[in-house]
């Protein structure tokens, strides 16, 4: 099996880093059958966990998403260790450089801000007083967002997100709106894409939603970030305004959406496939 090692070191956070391809026969350690790379953390500021050290199992990858490879491993120091977490990086692109990872940072940012949002305006059973009426509770399900933390190669530059291990990881929705029909707690992450519509005023929408999720809250990691923008600034995962429209036309507001949220000014006439329920993967990146 192979084995990657992570040594925490200091790395300056300006400019932009771009590495030479690197020389495989001078950085591998082929003794005992393991590889063996030093890597170095980038914190910034989305350290979740003064964990900095870890070992990854790089000899298969354990998830495969639409735009990132996934490996298990484990903390080795600090609060986690001992706990497992992930490392993922881009299927395709410069592994070299950082720029696309510096783009979840740049999502998950924007991200925290409309989970704070919701979190904050978060009063179904304000919105749905017949409800309540009836006698029927609407739980309260608080989101919080695990934030990506960047690693990079001491020898080879190669950059990757390492992210804690979310026990029951799933995805709840896709960025054109499909959802797990056999997940009771959809609706709630439903709600919150939604609300990422409307306060953004149409523009923006936080969709392709994983995690964790139980009676005591959710957990995500990796969102992405749907824009009206032709430049797609929330990089290869911004999906652009078609994502938005076709999200829209497949969801229904249930009891987590207030009736005074915003929605599409004018439904362009287009066939859209039917919702697919029950279709998405167990666990995507």
């Amino acid at each position: 099996m192979r084995e990657e090692y992570f040594n925490v070191a200091n790395m300056s956070k300006a400019g932009v880093f771009l590495y030479n391809d690197p020389d495989d026969s001078e950085h591998y350690d082929f003794d005992d059958g393991f590889s063996i790379a030093n890597m170095t953390i980038n914190v910034g500021e989305n350290s979740p966990n003064d964990s900095t050290e870890g070992t990854i199992y790089m000899d298969r990858v354990c998830k495969s998403g639409n735009f990132k490879n996934a490996y298990d491993g484990f903390y080795t120091n600090g609060e986690r260790s001992g706990q497992r977490c992930v490392l993922k990086n881009f299927k395709t692109g410069p592994v070299y450089h950082d720029d696309p990872y510096k783009q979840q940072l740049k999502i998950d940012k924007k991200a925290q801000s409309i989970i704070d949002a919701f979190n904050a305006a978060n009063r179904p059973s304000e919105w749905h007083s017949d409800e309540v009426n009836a006698g029927n509770t609407i739980p309260i399900y608080p989101v919080r967002l695990i934030p990506s933390t960047l690693w990079t190669d001491n020898e080879t530059g190669a950059v990757s997100i390492i992210e804690p291990f979310i026990e029951r990881y799933r995805k709840f929705n896709s960025p054109t709106g499909c959802v797990r029909a056999d997940d009771e707690f959809v609706d709630p992450i439903q709600a919150l894409s939604h609300f990422s519509y409307h306060i953004s005023d149409r523009k923006l929408l936080l969709c392709d939603l994983q995690g964790g999720g139980d009676a005591n809250g959710y957990t995500l990691a990796d969102p992405a970030i749907a824009s009206d923008d032709p430049q797609r600034p929330y990089g290869a995962s911004d999906m652009g305004p078609q994502c938005i429209k076709d999200f829209l036309k497949r969801h229904v507001c249930g009891l987590y959406c207030n009736p005074q949220w915003l929605k599409p000014e004018v439904v362009e006439e287009r066939e859209v496939p039917p919702i697919q329920r029950g279709l998405l993967p167990p666990y995507d990146t």
